[in-house]
């Protein structure tokens, strides 16, 4: 075997290694991130808003999956009454603009935007990415 080609060898294993170590870096790194950043959006929700959204953010799962819905909707529903109970269209709209993309348990709730046709805002529940 030549000897020029034993050294690169060892050098991309080196390189692979070294790759692998900043990758394992940046990978903590997101995570803290992300973490930051979670907490950020909570200090957003008054005191008894994540208990109540931990009641409700399941119940709106349950109702309607990954499906878009208005505020009207979740106080139609009769499934969802005793939830959303003492709590009328402006306080819920109120509450999900300060619970977007906060985490609560596995969910989150997602703005999905101004409906033009129906002069709304329609919002999604989604789980919450566990990978990085």
């Amino acid at each position: 075997m030549r000897r020029g080609l034993e050294a690169p060898a060892r050098s991309v294993h080196q390189d692979v290694a070294a790759l692998a170590v900043e990758v394992s870096n940046l990978r903590a790194l997101v995570a803290e991130l992300k973490a930051e950043r979670d907490e950020r959006r909570r200090r957003r929700l008054l005191p008894a808003d994540p208990a109540f959204l931990a009641r409700l953010l399941p119940a709106l799962s349950g109702s309607w999956g990954s499906d878009q819905f208005q505020v009207r909707h979740v106080l139609e529903e009769p499934r969802l009454a005793s939830v959303v109970a003492g709590h009328g269209a402006k306080s819920l709209g109120k509450l999900f603009a300060r619970a977007v993309d906060v985490p609560i348990g596995v969910y989150v709730l997602v703005d999905c935007g101004w409906n033009q046709i129906e002069n709304v805002r329609r919002w999604r529940v989604d789980g919450v990415s566990r990978g990085l």
